[in-house]
């Protein structure tokens, strides 16, 4: 077997393959049609669920990472401290009440994603994958979708996962903090990611404030 951080989930095939078989990556990331990334988004939340539903059985020796909460903020900013504070909040509840676990890619975003023909076909770069809550990825897709292109793209891709699913995702609120407060660690980072799928528009300061508008959405859900 490949190292996982060489390998392809391929749709509909039960192994992974070696990333030598990759085709395009992304191929709508630059597009600002709604309509285009509206369907970006579907076959997003599409391909993941699938994901979700592969069996775990002989998965054991993946690992199950809680969130690091012992971090805490980054830096001064007040916005990083009022998502630490909900985040540290939250854990309790959702430390006690665990969804069943899946099998959790670790870093879904849209460049880890194999397109072709305009069909989302498999799922790159496994070095984070472990098994636990669903939500986890699914906010690290969220977030992605918010900065490129707006909260809206994001909330298209989670009801048409909870659709294919068939449930709503538990303890999402917690999980899109989670990931906010990582990107707010890393998004000078992520910028260059962005970039690379064709975002030259996404620089250092337009990423910030997109992902400033999304966790202060996410907050005020939080405190709902």
């Amino acid at each position: 077997m490949p190292r996982r951080d060489h390998c392809l989930w391929i749709r509909k095939a039960p192994f992974l393959a070696p990333r030598r078989w990759c085709s395009a990556t992304c191929p709508v990331a630059g597009c600002s049609c709604r309509a285009t990334w509206t369907r970006f988004a579907r076959q997003l939340a599409d391909a993941l669920a699938e994901l979700h539903q592969l069996p775990i059985g002989e998965l054991g020796f993946l690992p199950r990472r809680p969130p690091r909460l012992e971090r805490g903020p980054a830096s001064d900013d007040p916005l990083e401290a009022e998502v630490w504070s909900a985040l540290r909040a939250l854990w309790p509840a959702v430390e006690v009440a665990q969804p069943e676990p899946v099998l959790i890619h670790g870093d879904y975003w849209p460049g880890n994603t194999i397109w072709q023909r305009g069909r989302l076909s498999g799922v790159v770069d496994w070095e984070m994958a472990q098994v636990g809550n669903p939500a986890r990825d699914v906010a690290t897709c969220r977030c992605d979708l918010s900065v490129l292109f707006d909260v809206s793209a994001a909330d298209v891709f989670t009801r048409r996962y909870e659709c294919q699913r068939g449930h709503p995702v538990v303890d999402q609120r917690f999980w899109d903090l989670y990931v906010v407060s990582i990107a707010m660690r890393w998004m000078h980072e992520w910028v260059v990611g962005y970039q690379a799928l064709g975002r030259a528009d996404l620089d250092g300061p337009t990423a910030q404030a997109r992902l400033a508008r999304y966790a202060r959405t996410r907050l005020a859900v939080a405190g709902a």
